[in-house]
């Protein structure tokens, strides 16, 4: 069905074409809204940032359907991910993230709710609701963001009380059992306080099954609810109180076997036996032993003080945040009756953060402007993971859960356990000033001084005690250590900024970024567990030009990079070894976003993206990995969206929008094996919304993945043979009614 779309986007680009070209000599009266980011900790027009970033609004989020990170990866130039589980998304920038989990290790690129940095990458959640907007920062900020912002940013706004009462009731109706109910309530509560909640569940039945357990798997059980208060203590001082909680509890993934047919290892015979008496292949099918389960609860609190001073605002952002999550996965993908090779994988994971971020910005009169602030962070993580080719049951005492390996060993088993305790803590002076050299000509200098230290207890157990290496991990000998490291760096910034008129202003900008070092999870030998990684050092040099033309009814904003990574902290599969590396690295290329006002109803916007991102130098082992393209690099992406807003005699309107999204080929691991190459993958989305003449009734019927694209959302490398592979969703559709009681 596929290849009969493929033709949607260039007819949708040529009528685009069309009708910029009529309309750029038209008179008319409607423009594109101006967008206000906060990007570099102030408010700012987007069009004067001298940052890549891409800001999607609330109403964007509405409209679009985004309900997850998946779906912000879409609309931004150069942002792709994968995820191993729920709480382990590998997020991408420009080339750049991780798959590390360790407790003692950072994710590159940073997650942000309302600008409390997350330590953990899991520790957010992410169903988008009563969001203000998102800001994708692209490239190091290593100035003005909390600790290693190396690759980029995700920073999310919630919306923030206002003193109107306003509520909102929603639901959704859809296919693989899909139910969701959204609500807030929002007001004054007195002449001073104005207070919101906000609160959504999500379930659905899931679009995959374990065909062995009957267990329905890739669901969703979750339920999320967020506080706030906003205070005007005085004329000059508000407070913004916060707390949210997320919960899930959902049945976790199907893991299959796939790519047999390009594998040549001895074993791949076997394998292809397997599957055909089994799920016979199919993509949404797995059949293992194991009953898995995904669990998640994360909670926050946050104490804002804005305070207006006659020189500046100073700024205090106090917050806490904790997530729990555990785990059980099966990573092989056939029952041992039929293939007695299972290797099983549970994890828990427990994480504390607290953090503080003090700064002050300028409000002066004259060339100068300035912001100025203090970071600290403590985060403590307690981690185990468990790996095992046995089957059996577990002792229900046990904090992995109900499954696990006592039992028979089967055919060259397993059984190792690895424990972290790592406690981390941060601090951080930074400062960036802006100095008009003349009306149009202006330029940013900024630096940050960081300094990270970690304490690592690693413990490593052999619960088998056989003495041999065994399967999934070859573990030398059962450990138990502890080690610290400390490091500093200073990174700058400094860009030149030009107004060429009122419409158009360019920059240039040179920035360093920083991630601290990392202690390695899995590790097999004492020796690796407690030698750090060194830390990454990233330079970016970019040059980039926001404009806006035909009296702001058409938005065009490119970029050009490079970014030349020191000590790039990598971690990959190797056989049945789990390796941590440093390496050096280049990424490069192009960003082009545009949006276009057509007509007063007809709206086009998208972006391209040109991605070339190589290890300059990586040796892991023997195997030298030089030259070959990064993980999660698509040389090319693009997407393109059409919305037409038709207004009905009635008095309501209704609006009918596509979307079109593309990423080409790309490998999920650095050796760029052709096991681990994802092919091309086309996305075609649409929906259409009717809204009553007096805005109170909001109806859409919507669909994803109209072309029913089959693609992988993770893959590794089996060490046996072939691959063990992660699909996303099918095509989705449903329905979704919102009312308003204002």
């Amino acid at each position: 069905m596929i290849h009969k779309l493929k033709p949607i986007p260039a007819a949708i680009a040529l009528a685009g074409l069309t009708l910029l070209s009529s309309f750029a000599q038209a008179e008319t009266t409607y423009a594109l809204e101006e967008i206000i980011v906060t990007a570099q900790k102030r408010a700012q027009s987007l069009q004067e940032v001298p940052v890549s970033v891409t800001a999607i609004s609330g109403d964007d989020i509405n409209d679009a359907g985004i309900t997850g990170l998946a779906d912000i990866s879409r609309r931004t130039p150069g942002f792709s991910m994968t995820q191993f589980n729920l709480a382990e998304p590998q997020i991408f920038i420009r080339g750049i993230g991780s798959t590390q989990d360790s407790a003692g290790s950072d994710a590159p690129v940073a997650m942000f709710i309302d600008e409390v940095y997350i330590g953990r990458a899991g520790g957010a959640s992410m169903e988008l609701y009563d969001i203000e907007r998102i800001e994708v920062l692209r490239g190091p900020q290593g100035t003005l963001f909390g600790k290693n912002v190396v690759g980029g940013a995700i920073s999310v706004h919630s919306a923030k009380p206002t003193e109107e009462f306003m509520a909102k009731l929603g639901g959704t109706l859809g296919s693989d059992g899909l139910t969701t109910i959204k609500g807030l309530v929002n007001g004054a509560l007195s002449d001073s306080v104005a207070g919101k909640f906000a609160f959504s569940k999500k379930d659905t039945d899931g679009y995959a099954q374990n065909i062995t357990t009957g267990q329905s798997t890739h669901d969703v059980d979750n339920i999320s609810t967020r506080g706030q208060l906003l205070i005007q203590a005085s004329d000059t001082l508000d407070i913004t109180l916060a707390a949210d909680y997320s919960k899930d509890s959902n049945n976790g993934n199907c893991r299959v076997v796939g790519s047999l047919d390009l594998d040549t290892r001895a074993l791949v015979p076997l394998y292809q036996a397997a599957v055909n008496a089994t799920t016979g292949g199919a993509i949404r099918e797995c059949a293992s032993d194991a009953v898995s389960y995904q669990e998640r609860d994360v909670s926050g609190v946050l104490a804002k003080l804005e305070w207006d001073l006659p020189l500046g605002q100073l700024t205090s952002i106090s917050a806490y945040r904790q997530s729990d999550y555990k785990w059980l996965d099966d990573l092989g993908g056939l029952p041992a009756a039929v293939l007695p090779l299972v290797v099983q994988d549970a994890a828990q994971e427990k994480a504390e953060q607290i953090s503080q971020e003090i700064r002050f910005s300028s409000d002066l009169d004259g060339p100068v402007q300035f912001l100025a602030g203090y970071f600290h962070m403590r985060e403590t993580v307690e981690r185990g993971e468990r790996f095992y080719s046995q089957v059996g049951s577990l002792d229900p005492t046990s904090p992995y859960g109900p499954n696990g390996p006592l039992g028979a060993a089967v055919f060259i088993g397993g059984d190792v356990e690895f424990l972290q305790d790592v406690e981390s803590t941060s601090h951080a002076f930074f400062g960036q000033a802006d100095y008009e050299l003349t009306e149009d000509l202006s330029v940013t200098l900024g630096a940050r001084w960081s300094y990270d230290k970690k304490r690592a207890i690693q413990t490593a157990i052999d619960h088998e005690g056989l003495g041999h290496a065994g399967v999934p991990l070859n573990l030398n000998a059962p450990y138990h250590g502890e080690a610290s490291e400390d490091w500093e760096a200073f990174t700058p910034s400094f860009s030149v900024n030009y107004h060429i008129n009122d419409d158009s202003f360019v920059y240039l900008t040179l920035a360093e970024g920083y991630k601290s070092g990392a202690f390695p999870g899995q590790s097999t030998s004492i020796d690796f567990a407690l030698t750090p990684l060194a830390p990454e050092q990233a330079t970016n040099l970019e040059i980039g030009a926001k404009t806006e033309w035909f009296d702001q009814r058409l938005r065009l904003n490119v970029s050009a990079y490079k970014m030349d990574y020191k000590d790039l902290q990598v971690f990959s599969l190797r056989g049945f070894n789990l390796v941590s590396d440093n390496a050096e690295a280049t990424s490069q290329g192009l960003d082009v976003e545009f949006v276009a006002a057509l007509t007063e109803n007809l709206q086009i916007s998208g972006s391209w993206s040109y991605l070339d991102a190589e290890y300059d130098q990586y040796f892991s082992g023997e195997e030298d990995y030089s030259g070959n393209q990064l993980p999660n690099a698509p040389s090319h992406s693009r997407n393109i969206a059409l919305s037409y807003l038709q207004p009905l005699e009635t008095g309501g309107e209704v609006e009918y929008s596509v979307s079109y999204d593309y990423k080409s080929s790309f490998f999920f691991d650095p050796d760029n094996s052709i096991l681990r190459k994802e092919d091309p993958v086309e996305i075609f989305n649409a929906s259409v919304t009717w809204q009553s003449a007096e805005q109170d009734w909001q109806v859409t019927a919507w669909s994803r993945n109209l072309g029913n694209e089959e693609y992988r959302a993770h893959s590794v490398v089996s060490g046996f043979a072939g691959t063990v592979d992660l699909y996303a969703p099918p095509r989705t559709y449903g329905l979704t009614v919102e009312h308003n009681f204002n």
